[in-house]
């Protein structure tokens, strides 16, 4: 079994959890878009720092669709697939 395919079944799980601990809070839209928003601002100094190490991380909309729906999790995810494949 290739890695992408355990990395995907990894973005696959977080969503859930994510999707599922949002719909428990009091508020979940504004909670899941904070969450979006932590992620989309997180990604761009990750992928300064790993473009800084050597490293090239994209932007398009794959990446920021996935820094969106996972927040903070999600891009330190990618930045883990970046280094090590």
């Amino acid at each position: 079994m290739p890695v992408e395919y355990l990395l995907y079944t990894i973005c696959i799980f977080l969503f859930i959890i994510n999707v599922m601990y949002y719909k428990s809070t009091k508020n979940p839209w504004r909670n899941g878009l904070i969450a979006g928003a932590s992620g989309v601002i997180c990604f761009f100094p990750v992928q300064m720092l790993l473009q800084y190490l050597g490293f090239s991380l994209a932007i398009n909309y794959f990446t920021l669709a996935l820094s969106v729906l996972l927040g903070i999790p999600g891009v330190i995810l990618m930045g883990i697939y970046t280094v090590f494949f």
